[in-house]
């Protein structure tokens, strides 16, 4: 009897390719949030949802934005560059951007596991 053995390729679930643009037509790639700051990010927003973050709570996670950026672009771009560069409205845009896909993530996380209870019932 052969043995078979499964494989999860990571590749097919890598997203979609997500970039942002700055006034100054500079642009950079946040396709990938690393679990590692999605899980920062998750922990200071204990509670509440990113879509009713204030400045003060995006201000308090813009240097793990910056280090997204950072970590899939040549281009570095500093908090300070990040901060001078766009106003409240595109930060907050911004982190909304970026967490969207681990957001989507967590929806079909919660969906499957709805469906499982119910088959158990």
């Amino acid at each position: 009897m052969g043995s078979s053995e499964e494989i999860l390729d990571l590749k097919t679930l890598a997203p979609t390719k997500r970039s942002f643009k700055t006034e100054d037509d500079e642009k950079f790639e946040v396709t990938k949030v690393p679990a590692k700051y999605a899980l920062e990010i998750a922990e200071k927003f204990e509670g509440q949802e990113t879509e009713d973050a204030g400045i003060k709570e995006v201000r308090m996670v813009s240097d793990i934005m910056v280090e997204i950026i950072n970590s899939q672009n040549d281009k570095k771009l500093s908090e300070d560059e990040l901060l001078t560069k766009l106003d409240v409205n595109q930060l907050t845009g911004l982190l909304e951007f970026i967490m969207e896909p681990m957001e989507d993530s967590n929806s079909n996380i919660n969906s499957s596991k709805k469906k499982g209870q119910e088959k158990q019932e």
